[in-house]
């Protein structure tokens, strides 16, 4: 079993791009729905409070090496709630990998008779760590002698975001520059540009519920493309429960939301992957905690 948990963490290192071969992606998350600024911008102060939100999630539970997330993102809104501003913080951890992100994050906002347009901008900078000291190989290559790197760049991003009582749609590219690294010899590209698809429709007192399918489309350049469907219903005005899919049964996953009351959240989503990839895979899990300041009324988005 020890033998298997280091193969698989050496896996890990070379799909999700510990080497020189693979461009990194960012993070997924599945409760996208309440905190949208992690990948758009033109999320920050939409609903004119001043809101916190903590997300964690850590993949492929019981793997030696598996994926670990945190965010952390606070925005607020000013200016009779034209302008949003904010403040995202990402580390997220895999393998021999560790990156961490800082952005500040802008909007501003056109009331367009009852439905928000949203503009946003985001720059911050972007820290891309390897420590090659954390593989653990049950037999040590002596041509494999692979040096420790960070590197740190700036990067910009911008988007999109409508939403009315109804609906919401977003587009976005959080970080515009692909990260290329010149290691004497040849470029080796650590990270290429993302881009976001989002959108959602709130179905009113359905079978005496409301009703929400939402959707996020990343698409990356060089052609990788990942989708994420939910379908997510509320009970009572309190408890957001539902199911979601992942690259089209890739993964399944359920996922829950308690409204507190108007300023407190909780949630945490389950997901299990149906690939190949299951061995000592105990699935993925992600918590998110969330708290408004000041009177946001229904929060469906």
């Amino acid at each position: 079993q020890a033998m298997k948990m280091k193969r698989l963490y050496i896996i890990i290192v070379y799909l999700l791009g510990g080497l020189n071969a693979h461009a990194q992606l960012d993070a997924p998350t599945s409760q996208y729905f309440f905190n949208q600024a992690v990948f758009n911008p033109a999320y920050t102060g939409i609903y004119g409070v001043t809101s916190f939100n903590f997300q964690s999630r850590l993949q492929w539970v019981g793997i030696d090496g598996a994926p670990l997330t945190n965010i952390l993102n606070a925005h607020t809104s000013f200016l009779n709630d034209k302008v949003g501003a904010g403040v995202l913080l990402i580390n997220d951890r895999y393998g021999v990998n560790s990156n961490n992100e800082v952005h500040l994050t802008y909007s501003y906002k056109l009331d367009l008779k009852g439905t928000i347009l949203s503009f946003g901008l985001q720059t911050g900078i972007v820290n891309f760590s390897y420590d090659y000291d954390k593989l653990n190989m049950e037999a040590p290559d002596p041509n494999f002698m692979p040096i420790n790197e960070s590197f740190t760049r700036p990067n910009f991003g911008a988007g999109i975001f409508v939403m009315d009582d109804n609906y919401f749609f977003g587009f976005s590219v959080p970080k515009f520059q692909n990260l290329i690294i010149n290691n004497g010899t040849v470029n080796s590209v650590r990270y290429r540009r993302h881009f976001y698809i989002s959108g959602g429709y709130l179905f009113d007192q359905i079978f005496a519920f409301k009703l929400k399918p939402s959707f996020v489309l990343r698409t990356v350049d060089g052609g990788f493309t990942s989708v994420d469907i939910n379908v997510s219903a509320l009970l009572n005005e309190r408890i957001w429960v539902g199911v979601s899919m992942r690259d089209f049964g890739n993964a399944f996953g359920i996922n829950g939301i308690l409204e507190i009351n108007e300023r407190f959240r909780a949630g945490m989503s389950g997901e299990v992957s149906s690939g190949t990839f299951t061995g000592g895979n105990f699935g993925t899990y992600e918590i998110m905690l969330g708290m408004d300041i000041g009177a946001v009324g229904s929060r469906y988005f």
